[in-house]
C-alpha cells in the first residue's frame, strides 16, 4: 500500500542526512583542507526536490501481498540502483560533485551512509508506530 506519509518522512530523513553529511564534509574540508564553503541559494530546494524524487521508488517496497524472499531481495536492490541513480542525476545537475571517478565515488560513499541510516530512522518509526498502535488496542481490550 502506497503511503505519502512515509514519502514525507523519507524525504525530510534525506534532506536532513544530506545536510549533516555536507556540514561534515566542509567541516574537515575547512579545518583539514584548503575550503571555505557556501552553498548557492538554490542549493536547500536542490536537495529537497532530490530528496523527495529519491524517496519515490520507496513505493516498490509497499507491498500488501505476500512475496517471496527473492522477490523482496531483488526489490531492495532495484530501490537502491534507482535512488542510487536518481541522487547521482540530480548530483549531476545540481554540481554537488566534479564530474571525475573520485567525484563520483565520493557522492556514491555518502549516498551509501544516507542511505542506510534512512533505512535504520524508517525501521524505527515503523516500530515505534506498531508499537502505538498495539499499545491502542490494548487499552480497547482492557476497557471492554
Amino acid at each position: 500500500m502506497f503511503k505519502p506519509k512515509t514519502i514525507i518522512d523519507e524525504t525530510l530523513m534525506i534532506s536532513f542526512l544530506i545536510l549533516i553529511v555536507i556540514s561534515i564534509e566542509e567541516f574537515m574540508s575547512y579545518f583539514f583542507g584548503d575550503g571555505f564553503f557556501t552553498l548557492a541559494w538554490y542549493q536547500p530546494l536542490a536537495i529537497v526536490l532530490v530528496s523527495m524524487i529519491s524517496s519515490l521508488p520507496s513505493a516498490l517496497l509497499m507491498v500488501e501481498k505476500k512475496i517471496t524472499k527473492r522477490e523482496w531481495h531483488l526489490r531492495i536492490v532495484f530501490h537502491f540502483l534507482a535512488t542510487l541513480i536518481i541522487v547521482l542525476g540530480g548530483g549531476y545537475v545540481f554540481g554537488w560533485y566534479d564530474n571525475s571517478l573520485k567525484g563520483i565515488i565520493m557522492i556514491t560513499i555518502a549516498f551509501i551512509v544516507v542511505y542506510l541510516c534512512v533505512w535504520g530512522g524508517s525501521l524505527l518509526l515503523i516500530r515505534y508506530e506498531e508499537n502505538m498502535i498495539n499499545s491502542a488496542l490494548e487499552k480497547i481490550r482492557d476497557d471492554d
